[in-house]
This record gives C-alpha cells, structure tokens and sequence, in this order.
C-alpha cells in the first residue's frame, strides 16, 4: 500500500524521472536479499532485528529483516515523516 502510494504520487509529480519509485525500490530489495546487513539496526520491540535502509532518490526507507535466510520487507516509508512506521 504505501510503496503503490508513493509511486503512483511519484508519476504524477515527477514527470521527468516517473518510475523512480519502482526502479530504486527494486534495485533496494536486489542490494538488501544480497548483503542484508547494510540497513541500520532500528529499535524495534517486536522485532529486534528490525533494519532500515534509506533509498535518496526518492526520499524513502525500506524497513526490513531477515527471517530464514530470506529478506522481508515490512515498510516502505517516507523519510521526512517525523515517526516511523509501526511495525
């Protein structure tokens, strides 16, 4: 919901570059299922080895971990919000 949120503002509001949301995310996930420890370590009761990593472009965070050797991304969330998600 909030990655189809963000995209689809993106290709109405920056027409020059409108699948950037799509594109970084994918490349985000790519990098993230091939070397997962480079999110930063977020606080997280329920789930402690809770990461974050911030994608620039377009000014978001995937929130993510790993659970059986396999990446779950659980939030994608725009890094000017003043709280993060609630996971």
């Amino acid at each position: 919901m909030q990655l189809r949120r963000a995209a689809k503002w993106w290709r109405t509001n920056r027409r020059s570059v409108p699948e950037a949301v799509a594109e970084d995310f994918e490349h985000a996930v790519k990098l993230l299922a091939f070397e997962p420890g480079i999110g930063t370590p977020t606080e997280s009761e329920r789930y402690p080895d809770l990461r974050r990593f911030q994608i620039d472009r377009v000014r978001h965070h995937v929130f993510y971990r790993v659970s059986k050797g396999k990446l779950v991304v659980l939030a994608f969330w725009g890094s000017e919000r003043e709280f993060g998600p609630t996971l």
